[in-house]
């Protein structure tokens, strides 16, 4: 009997029915059906690849983390050595599936860092192809009447261990090509295509809400240059980094227009430079970089250019500015369906070789999770989300309404919209919407998007910025740029004061120089403005209450997980709700959306337990051991009660 190496994945067999889990790939997903011989042939219509014998294997070859196009075939019925046929080079594939050149024993990955390599055995092998195959080998043997796999399980959002897994059955004695279309981490299938940050729901940090020009408060869906890099800043320094949030998006704020052959630009005068210095900058403080389109001709709010008939041109500027995140919207897009597009964005992204995470938003009308989990790694599942108990009511009573068997994978989450945590006046305001939600909503928030496991992206201001004032008795201003459709004419419709600030009024908007400061007074409605002139300088802050919910690592650690997300025990109750964790144990939401206080308890059989201890994970204590039923416990209108139940002896 043989021994296959695989990366900690699960050989899953349900009748005659393999699936071998974890291959990391670029695109597609697929089951494939085990025939007696040597062949795999995949039930999924359009996939020309099918290994026929068990000596031939087909692989890529990396370069620089991009596979190219040459063509690679096994060398001497040798499963572990490929030969590029255009150089006539021996190489070998190692079990990620990548080909490294003998003598050296490191690869680099699509990531490019560099990796060890095992050594690929005549009897094993595990190659990616062109067409994003990964081929695996190994054999079935007579000498038994079990399976066994013995697996080992990767710690958050890193790739797993390799592990050996031996299957036994008493089936004749052959051995297979195992041809797979999919990255998995568990006992499902979902979307790898490398994207870091991906394997479990997204932590981060969106701009939709939060951006202002300069000093000024925050414009609803604004950005540039200097307010993007203050807030990478600010996003290290305010304590999200330490906290183990990544990601850093842009949404609908940064697009100009298209150059003469169809290509993005940023717009000109909030990037004057571009989007690759500041993703760059973005990059150089360890985040991952997301940047927004639209399936349609336009974005929802900004009216910039949609990605509609531009899937391939919008891929390659993502790529070449090093977006790590492309979020696709769904306005303006009569017509047109989303099973069909959607697609078309997700392989356009895939072709450039750069890894790239993609968040599909339709808002849930077409059920998402029924199919984005072959083209994205995440997809909102619901409607908008304001800051409002109605808005985050209706969002929980959403997620609720999820099938059991789409509830999330590795590679593959529901996403229920940004978190507006602790948002009240410091923020702009999204969709109209001030935030007047209590600090027990806020924290329902947080949970109940932490156990439906969700990607946790808030969007709040977390600088506070305000101008140097100049020298007293300096007041010298000049237009540079007018934006507005009034007039502006010095001494009418703006000005400066000597206490070194400048003023607009009747309309007027531009950027303007200012006591030798550029300055943008760009502040709409009727009345006077007043801006400051001189260097902007901004402070890391976020409230006392957003640190105390969005620092809560017990309940981040419920949300960063691998496990099918949570869900209410009883269909049609939303009063409790369990997720199973990969410790075997189990994250409890006691959950009343009304405007009394309840009592909630439940039957521990009810979420598959007899005798567990409980942790709180707002109150942060343990709170003994309960046995056969947790007893009814007192919930607050509009609240939810974390709990952690870990099985005992």
């Amino acid at each position: 009997m043989r021994e296959l190496i695989v990366h900690a994945s699960l050989l899953v067999k349900v009748g005659r029915e393999l699936v071998v889990t974890s291959c990391p790939t670029y695109n597609g997903i697929g089951k494939f059906v085990i025939l007696p011989g040597h062949e795999m042939v995949p039930r999924k219509l359009g996939v020309p690849c099918v290994c026929r014998t068990a000596a031939c294997c087909s692989c890529a070859h990396i370069a620089a983390g991009r596979p190219t196009h040459s063509t690679i075939r096994c060398v001497d019925g040798h499963p572990g050595l490929c030969r590029q046929r255009r150089r006539h080079k021996q190489r070998r594939c190692d079990l990620w599936g990548h080909i490294v050149s003998p003598p050296t024993n490191r690869h680099r990955d699509p990531r490019g860092t560099m990796n060890e390599v095992t050594e690929v055995s005549p009897g094993l092998a595990r190659c990616r192809g062109v067409a994003s195959e990964c081929v695996v080998k190994l054999s079935f043997h007579a000498d038994a009447t079990t399976n066994t796999a013995h697996t080992t399980h990767a710690q958050p959002d890193q790739r797993a261990p390799r592990a050996r897994v031996s299957y036994r059955t008493n089936m004749v004695s052959f051995q297979l090509a195992v041809v797979v279309l999919v990255a998995f981490a568990a006992s499902a299938v979902a979307y790898d295509n490398g994207a870091q940050h991906s394997r479990l729901p997204p932590l981060g940090w969106s701009s939709w809400v939060a951006l202002g020009p300069g000093a000024h408060h925050p414009i609803f869906d604004f950005c540039d240059e200097e307010s993007v890099k203050a807030a990478a800043d600010a996003f290290v320094d305010v304590g999200l980094y330490d906290a183990g949030y990544r990601h850093f998006h842009l949404d609908d704020c940064w697009a100009g227009g298209r150059n003469e052959s169809g290509f993005l630009y940023a717009e000109k005068d909030h990037f004057p430079n571009g989007m690759k210095p500041v993703i760059d900058y973005v990059h150089s403080k360890g985040l991952t970089m997301g940047l927004y389109t639209c399936a349609g001709t336009h974005t929802c709010v900004g009216g910039r250019p949609g990605s509609k008939d531009h899937w391939k041109q919008d891929s390659e500027y993502f790529a070449s500015v090093g977006a790590d995140v492309v979020k696709m919207d769904w306005c303006n897009t009569e017509g047109m369906d989303p099973k069909s597009t959607y697609p078309l964005m997700s392989s356009a992204l895939n072709t450039t070789g750069r890894p790239i995470h993609f968040n599909l938003c339709e808002w849930g009308k077409e059920n998402p999770w029924e199919w984005a989990d072959k083209i994205a790694q995440s997809w909102r599942a619901t409607g908008d989300h304001t800051p409002v108990w109605e808005s985050t009511k209706s969002i929980i009573q959403s997620s609720a309404k999820i099938p059991a068997e789409y509830t999330g994978r590795p590679y593959g989450w529901n996403d229920l919209d940004m978190l507006e945590t602790g948002n009240y006046g410091q923020a702009a305001h999204a969709n109209g919407k001030e935030g007047t939600m209590t600090a027990t909503e806020y924290a329902t928030e947080f949970s109940m998007w932490a156990i439906s496991a969700s990607p946790l992206v808030v969007t709040t201001p977390i600088m506070n910025c305000s101008v140097k004032p100049a020298p007293s008795g300096t007041c010298n201003v000049s237009l540079a740029q007018q934006t507005s459709h009034a007039s502006c004419k010095l001494g009418q419709s703006y000005g400066c004061f000597a206490n070194g600030s400048m003023w607009t009024n009747d309309g007027c908007r531009g950027s303007f120089e200012c006591n030798g400061y550029p300055v943008d007074c760009d502040v709409d409605g009727d009345g006077q403005h007043l801006c400051g002139c001189g260097p902007v300088e901004c402070v890391a802050t976020i409230t006392d209450l957003q640190k105390q919910i969005l620092f809560n690592k017990e309940v981040i650690a419920i949300n960063q997980d691998v496990t099918p997300q949570g869900r209410p025990i009883k269909d049609g109750d939303l009063t409790v709700w369990a997720r199973h964790l990969s410790d075997k144990s189990v994250a409890v939401a006691l959950y009343n959306e009304d405007d009394t206080a309840t009592q909630i308890g439940f039957s521990l059989a009810d979420i598959g337990l007899t005798k567990a201890s409980v942790r709180d994970l707002w109150a942060h204590t343990d709170n003994g051991t309960v046995t056969g039923t947790f007893p009814p416990t007192t919930v607050q209108p509009h609240q939810a009660v974390m709990l952690r139940l870990t099985p005992t002896a």
